[in-house]
């Protein structure tokens, strides 16, 4: 199939030099292109909520390879036992992720639910979760393209990867690694000075680059030209 196309596009750097390394053809086929967020289908969503918690907010499968994280967060949580801060769950999980999650403190599940709810929930958000496995360190996925369109710092899990770099070196997040010790340390310093958050903002960084209006320019692009249109 790859050898058959003219154009091969994937979402990812890695992926695309996977797929270009199963051909004998000429790099030019293959070009990388995010994910991305359209920004018309965040118009009308304002922050609902007046309480003076602080909310991080996970949407999105909580997949069982990330049973280890998971399992890691819930020590430190039951570690702490945190007032004033909250952890809520929205979206498809395993059995065992689900257990695990259920006698975290301050955890809260929600299950599955409409996109509306989805986004709902990003925006009431203080800050934002990601959990990545192992095989997926470099991903940016739809759920980490919804938090940046609303601006919302990133709490990456997951060993080293082109994520967690990429959201520590543009100051929109930061990163802990699956361990419990390194999540607990930073959740500690949440604790003693919500300020260490302070750091993290999104006013020099260009999130249009994510947009669906730029995205379509790109793929135009890659339709009338052989050059790699964008990586990281």
């Amino acid at each position: 199939m790859i050898e058959r196309f003219d154009k091969v596009v994937t979402v990812a750097s890695n992926m695309t030099s996977y797929f270009m390394g199963l051909s004998e053809t000429k790099e030019h086929k293959f070009h990388t292109i995010l994910n991305g967020f359209d920004p018309e289908e965040n118009l009308g969503f304002i922050r609902n909520r007046a309480d003076s918690e602080f909310r991080f907010v996970f949407v999105g499968t909580v997949y069982n390879k990330t049973l280890m994280h998971v399992q890691q967060l819930s020590l430190a949580l039951n570690n702490l036992k945190m007032k004033d801060v909250s952890f809520h769950f929205y979206g498809d999980m395993s059995n065992d992720v689900r257990e695990t999650l259920s006698q975290a403190f301050g955890v809260c599940i929600h299950g599955s639910v409409s996109l509306v709810e989805a986004k709902q929930a990003v925006v009431d958000a203080d800050a934002c979760m990601l959990l990545l496995t192992d095989d997926i360190t470099y991903s940016f996925s739809t759920k980490f393209c919804e938090y940046i369109s609303f601006q919302k710092p990133i709490w990456v899990i997951s060993n080293d990867g082109k994520t967690s770099q990429y959201v520590l070196e543009n100051e929109i997040g930061i990163h802990s690694t699956p361990e419990t010790a390194s999540i607990h340390r930073f959740l500690e310093m949440f604790v003693q000075d919500k300020s260490v958050l302070n750091s993290v903002g999104y006013q020099m960084f260009n999130s249009e680059q994510f947009s669906l209006e730029h995205l379509s320019k790109m793929y135009l692009n890659v339709l009338k030209t052989n050059q790699e249109p964008f990586s990281l």
